[in-house]
């Protein structure tokens, strides 16, 4: 079983916040990933985004449009590479409640940070 790859995720998903604050610590989620990191944001059409710099970036391009997230965690289920995260993520997207399920899937390199992480989502939501 994946245990530290798991704990891994719980950090990274955690570190969003639990809906009380208005934006999270960018600093916190970056420590979750390598340098190297690869996001791929709604597969399959979404964009790649590649490094820590880009990634921090795009999460605070969504505070102009995003607020008190909180990443309702479901199931995960791991090995000792992978971890899949189903998940009913909550938010005020320009002062709109949402509520957005996904599925987010984690490679967790040697060291124990998110070298991909890719979230499959219904884009027409």
């Amino acid at each position: 079983m994946g245990a530290r790859e798991e704990a891994v995720v719980r950090k990274f998903e955690a570190a969003w916040g639990d809906g009380t604050i208005e934006h999270p610590d960018v600093v916190n989620i970056l420590s979750t990933m390598a340098e190297d990191v690869v996001w791929h944001l709604a597969v399959p059409n979404g964009p790649i985004i590649t490094g820590k710099a880009a990634v921090a970036q795009e999460i605070v391009r969504q505070f102009d449009f995003t607020s008190y997230l909180q990443c309702g965690t479901i199931n995960l289920c791991s090995n000792e590479r992978i971890v899949i995260s189903e998940r009913v993520d909550r938010y005020l997207l320009t002062g709109k409640q949402i509520h957005h399920p996904l599925v987010a899937i984690y490679e967790i390199d040697d060291n124990g940070l998110i070298k991909h992480w890719r979230e499959y989502f219904d884009t027409s939501e």
